[in-house]
């Protein structure tokens, strides 16, 4: 007994003297007061999002180190005295961290300063809260609706347009009011680079071109002799009421005329011809097209293989403690989720990444100031599934598109992406604007027979110089080789032991930062390599090959003894692992999901000059953290022929088959053998 004693206590010196309840402070509007019938109620859609962060936090390295993260939810009915009284009575509670809070953020934000606790706001977009010196606790995941001043400043400076007209929406309507606050941080930024505004007008109410009074032709008329550049700060449709204002005064028939929109919602990549009518319009006014030549829009980037994380989402809201319900769940329909959803996904990991960096380093986690020190400069995965920069302010830099117009085969005209702003260099691949003349038939139908001629050569000439110039090489220097502390049994990659068994290997999944991301980096076992031309083939094709469900080959380091593959970096690992996971139970919405994304990689690898996979198993199907399968290990065949075998693992022929070649094509069958494997 006494024996047994002891190790009772030794046990909880070790594990439970130290263990901390970590609880966050959720502030959120999800409810009415009995009066009210016009709040949004944001919290009753994204709620979801925190109790499923909060879930992955606690069966991840927080738990293993023997903590938990808790939360308490803080209801304001959209009221900003109750936010500001929610925020002090989290406070009372001591909770460790504020995510939130839903619409306003300036009083809140300093109170969480005068309490010293971290805030990670997903909603809040007040550009005074990037001022460290009065909110030295803030920081946020939704950008701020003013960081798409820069990519603006970006595109005139690239044209050299100096000069320009202001037009933007000045809405006393609480949903739109906010455009009066990114017109000022736009005006401000025109003045710090030297752009001249030349008039500066606005309009009131949001303008439909079905039912209203365009408010554009006086506008017009007050400005077009002093203007030669538009810029225009509101939603796409009324930018098409300034083109046609502008057209019906003829004046963008000779091209000395520009706009250039400015629209803070999401691209719509699904329907691209819905920036070419108005909001009501059924069907598309041809005779505005010709005007979209003379104008292109910046809004931001469209998420990117969003679904999985919606049903998961759509899971997670209808648990403890919201138990929010779907109206539409009996007939499969689900709740679409908004960008808000993300971002309070992405300030709950944020937190746990501040928290594990301040428990290393002996930081205190209830010193905001601190805490908010940790998460400046650094890279993040967000849900909405592009890499994100936190900048010296803790805010979220935004990610934003340029589209302009384009009539492309299967979906016809429509505004499509034509550029990028990447990082912290604002500018990439910035369109050239097309005033040409048409060219006379005879003319043309020569220049044409010349131009194919010219570009099957240079295609031919270009391609030979794309695989001579070795683009997939990487010097190994460039990689910062990253110690993986976090152990688990993972089968991320069977690579060259393709037949090997893991379920009782230990082994660390290797990363690196490269260029500023995150990447997975894949010893290759050879003491050298000869490049010969058929691997620069297979290496260009590696390269250039792209989906959703594949995993992405970034390049390859050559040089002895760091010979390796740079693939992307999947968090949550293997298939294998979440099969075999006895804690993860997922519904059959979610496998569905699962099972799609591996049929849809498979069928673009039998499409693609790759044809087949070669060695599909549940190791070889990574999930990235938005549940978002990709398949790995194809290809490359040259490039690890003759490599050396790992001693240390017991090969097996567990749910191999090889795969049958014939004279003129490749019998796929085994390929989808081991697809059921996978299940």
């Amino acid at each position: 007994m006494y024996l047994f004693l002891m190790v009772i206590h030794v046990l909880l010196i070790n594990k439970g003297v130290d263990a901390e309840t970590f609880t966050l402070g959720y502030i959120t509007g999800s409810k009415r007061r009995d009066n009210d019938l016009e709040y949004q109620r944001p919290g009753l859609r994204i709620s979801g999002a925190l109790t499923l962060a909060v879930e992955e936090v606690n069966a991840g390295e927080l738990n293993r180190r023997g903590h938990k993260l808790d939360f308490f939810v803080a209801e304001t009915y959209g009221n900003e005295e109750m936010s500001i009284l929610m925020t002090a009575d989290l406070w009372k509670k001591n909770v460790s961290a504020y995510i939130g809070p839903q619409e306003t953020c300036i009083h809140e934000a300093k109170m969480a300063a005068a309490f010293n606790i971290l805030m990670i706001s997903y909603f809040c977009t007040h550009n005074e809260t990037s001022n460290k010196k009065e909110f030295p606790t803030f920081a946020r995941t939704r950008p701020p609706d003013s960081q798409i001043a820069k990519s603006v400043v970006s595109v005139l400076m690239a044209f050299n347009w100096t000069k320009v007209t202001f037009l933007y929406m000045n809405s006393t309507m609480f949903e739109f009011n906010k455009m009066s606050t990114v017109a000022t941080t736009i005006l401000m930024s025109f003045e710090a680079a030297g752009i001249a505004v030349n008039y500066c007008r606005s309009w009131n109410e949001p303008y439909h071109v079905t039912h209203m009074k365009n408010p554009f032709h006086e506008l017009v008329r007050q400005t077009y002799r002093g203007t030669r550049i538009y810029l225009i700060l509101g939603h796409y449709y009324e930018h098409i009421g300034l083109l046609m204002a502008l057209d019906k005064m003829n004046l963008l028939e000779k091209g000395e005329y520009f706009v250039v929109g400015i629209d803070i919602e999401f691209y719509d990549e699904k329907h691209p011809n819905k920036y070419l009518k108005g909001l009501l319009q059924k069907n598309m006014d041809f005779s505005i097209i010709r005007a979209y030549r003379s104008y292109f829009s910046i809004v931001a980037s469209a998420p990117i293989n969003y679904m999985n994380f919606t049903r998961l989402v759509n899971k997670y809201r209808q648990k403890p403690p919201f138990n929010f319900t779907n109206p539409s769940a009996n007939v499969g329909g689900i709740v679409q989720i908004v960008p808000e959803t993300a971002y309070l996904y992405d300030a709950v990991h944020l937190y746990e990444r501040s928290l594990l960096r301040a428990l290393k380093n002996n930081i205190n986690p209830w010193n905001g100031k601190e805490m908010l020190s940790t998460l400046r400069g650094i890279h993040y995965q967000s849900a909405m599934g592009y890499m994100v920069y936190m900048d010296e302010n803790g805010d979220a830099e935004g990610n934003y598109t340029l589209i302009a117009l384009d009539n492309r085969p299967v979906k016809g005209y429509g505004l499509y992406p034509i550029g990028y702003f990447i990082g912290k260099e604002q500018g990439t691949n910035l369109p050239v604007t097309h005033t040409g003349k048409i060219i006379g038939g005879i003319l043309g139908a020569l220049l044409f027979i010349i131009t194919v001629i010219i570009l099957i050569f240079y295609k031919n000439w270009k391609y030979e110089q794309e695989i001579d110039s070795l683009l997939w090489k990487i010097n190994y220097k460039d990689i910062e080789i990253k110690e993986y502390t976090e152990k688990r049994t993972s089968q991320v990659s069977l690579n060259s032991n393709s037949d090997g068994d893991f379920r009782y290997s230990t082994i660390y999944t290797q990363i690196g930062l490269y260029k500023g991301q995150i990447f997975a980096v894949k010893k290759i076992r050879k003491k050298s390599i000869e490049i010969t031309e058929k691997m620069k083939r297979e290496l260009k094709v590696m390269r250039d090959i792209r989906h959703d469900n594949l995993n992405s080959f970034i390049g390859a380091c050559i040089e002895p003894p760091n010979i390796c593959v740079i693939v992307e970096y999947c968090a949550r690992g293997s298939l294998k692992d979440i099969l075999e996971n006895e804690d993860l139970h997922l519904d059959n919405m979610v496998i569905s999901s699962l099972v799609g994304d591996i049929i849809r990689g498979m069928i673009y690898l039998h499409e693609s000059v790759i044809k087949y996979h070669g060695s599909l198993s549940p190791s070889n199907c990574l999930v990235d953290s938005r549940w978002v399968v990709k398949l790995t290990d194809f290809g490359l065949n040259e490039f690890k022929r003759n490599e050396e075998c790992d001693s240390n693992v017991i090969k097996t022929l567990h749910g191999k088959l090889k795969e049958i070649f014939t004279s003129d094509s490749i019998i796929i069958l085994p390929n989808f053998y081991n697809f059921n494997y996978c299940y």
